[in-house]
């Protein structure tokens, strides 16, 4: 078994451990919120994107001012982001903990804010990231050795979630996240089927589309394509993507489109009209209402409480895709050209 299936295969373990040690952490988690007004989550690379889930996720159910920043983006621009950064708290994300960007901005940020407020989680113990923050999560059951990042970003992003349920008192979304292998098992036997189908088809581009606090994971998910199986893709929003990027959905591209509980009429006339396009189209449900389009492969995510857990769901079949397109290619997926698992910048 190549090493990033392992760990794709293997991620909800890994999340059930993750739950249980936040949980255990829940109090030193809602004191480092107690006084906070606005926060700045910051991440590199697949990191980012997650970054954009969460802080929307925070912004959304919270109201509190929550913004994603590109580490490296901070990192050559610090001055224009002084305004920003000077009246916020930090949540840094990192597989290493090690991440040259990330841990600049930081030593910066307590160099010229002594008072910041900063919260790292790291998929490793006893990081230079870790090690500049207030609180340090640290989940290193949940490091990828791959290069290509699965369970890494799964425990993030559900980590992320906690911190916001844990932030707000969300009983209801904390006992679902607790409940997350439970439903993982047999939607992953559910799904590896007609994901296979779908792996094997002769696409040769992606695009992948979601709205609100799901958009983050699924920019990820765009990610995985461009580095587990080399193909082309990219991310939209839903309605977004007609305003220029549908000109370049045609027979060859596989379009995967994120169902959200939102307006449903609105959604399924975007499917319909992609799908006119698309050589392939994938929707992912959030509920049981179908699109029912000929052509289409439909597949409902398991029930929650919230849409941002659903995409949870969502990356799995995304990163299963991209595995089994991989290996129909001839593609190691453990062997991307070019692409080292962390970047480390002589600064």
């Amino acid at each position: 078994m190549y090493l990033v299936e392992k760990e794709l295969r293997g991620q909800f373990e890994t999340i059930e451990k993750t739950v249980a040690y936040m949980l255990d952490r829940k109090r030193e988690i809602f004191d480092f919120f107690a006084d906070v007004q606005s926060i700045c989550v910051l991440g590199c690379g697949s990191s980012f994107s997650v970054a954009k889930s969460i802080a929307m996720q925070f912004a959304q159910q919270t109201g509190m001012a929550t913004m994603p920043l590109a580490a490296g983006d901070v990192l050559v621009n610090f001055e224009s982001y002084n305004k920003i950064l000077e009246k916020s708290a930090l949540i840094l994300l990192s597989r290493s903990g090690t991440t040259s960007e990330l841990r600049k901005v930081a030593e910066l940020c307590r160099a010229r804010y002594p008072g910041i407020k900063i919260l790292s989680i790291c998929a490793a113990s006893d990081t230079p990231v870790g090690a500049l923050s207030d609180l340090a999560i640290e989940i290193p059951w949940a490091f990828d050795r791959a290069v290509c990042q699965t369970q890494t970003v799964s425990n993030l992003f559900v980590s992320g979630l906690l911190l916001r349920a844990i932030h707000s008192d969300d009983a209801a979304l904390i006992a679902d996240i607790r409940n997350i292998k439970t439903k993982a098992e047999p939607f992953a036997a559910q799904v590896e089927a007609p994901i296979g189908a779908l792996g094997a088809k002769l696409f040769e581009n992606v695009v992948v589309l979601a709205d609100s606090a799901m958009g983050g994971l699924a920019e990820e998910g765009a990610l995985a394509f461009k580095e587990i199986c080399q193909r082309p893709s990219n991310f939209y929003n839903l309605l977004d993507a007609r305003h220029g990027p549908m000109v370049m959905v045609g027979a060859k591209t596989l379009a995967i489109i994120l169902v959200s509980r939102g307006d449903f009429e609105l959604q399924a006339a975007f499917v319909k009209d992609i799908s006119k396009q698309a050589g392939f189209t994938l929707v992912l449900g959030c509920t049981e209402r179908k699109v029912a389009q000929d052509g289409v492969t439909e597949l409902t995510l398991p029930d929650t409480v919230h849409d941002d857990l659903s995409a949870l769901f969502m990356l799995y079949c995304v990163q299963l895709l991209c595995l089994k397109h991989a290996l129909a290619r001839g593609i190691d997926p453990d062997q991307p050209p070019g692409l080292d698992p962390w970047i480390k910048l002589d600064i």
